[in-house]
């Protein structure tokens, strides 16, 4: 790849050390990245699923935020949890350095067990902000979501396994 480059060139990365460099490297960056980005925006729509994951067979929730920057909208990744009955907890620790003053409406699948969870969350927006999230109905994330799959099975990388073996 960089042919011109004698460190490229010895350079090797197996799974173990690309899963390291991803997870402790690149990650925190992003991630760091996008809490500074989301100081200078009004507003923002927090998105989430819940899925089985099929290397750990347990059930994970995936966030994403939403938001208006450079003239377009945004989306981008926050991060990913494994989870067990108590949604909106998992959700405060995986949103915790967001403003949730700052949240206009939350974005998720329509499962009951989901709105129950709206349902407590506006609760605590109101009691602790004074506002609630928009209810807009249930998931945009689900658009995110099939693209992405749609356009990784259209390429044949197999890049979902890859992703998901690598944390």
């Amino acid at each position: 790849m960089f042919k011109d480059s004698l460190l490229a060139k010895q350079f090797s990365c197996g799974a173990t050390k690309t899963a390291y460099v991803c997870c402790f490297g690149l990650a925190p960056y992003f991630k760091a990245n996008l809490i500074k980005c989301l100081e200078n925006v009004e507003q923002y729509t927090v998105l989430f699923d819940e899925t089985l994951n099929k290397a750990t067979q347990l059930k994970q929730m995936d966030i994403l935020v939403r938001f208006w920057h450079n003239d377009q909208i945004t989306t981008r990744y926050l991060t990913s949890t494994f989870i067990s009955d108590d949604i909106l907890s998992a959700f405060y620790q995986c949103v915790e350095k967001l403003k949730f003053s700052k949240i206009l409406q939350i974005s998720m699948d329509g499962p009951n067990v989901t709105w129950k969870f709206f349902e407590n969350l506006q609760a605590d927006l109101k009691k602790e902000y004074s506002h609630e999230a928009l209810s807009i109905g249930s998931c945009g994330l689900h658009i995110v979501h099939n693209s992405f799959k749609y356009s990784e099975s259209s390429t044949g990388w197999n890049i979902s396994e890859i992703l998901t073996s690598l944390c």
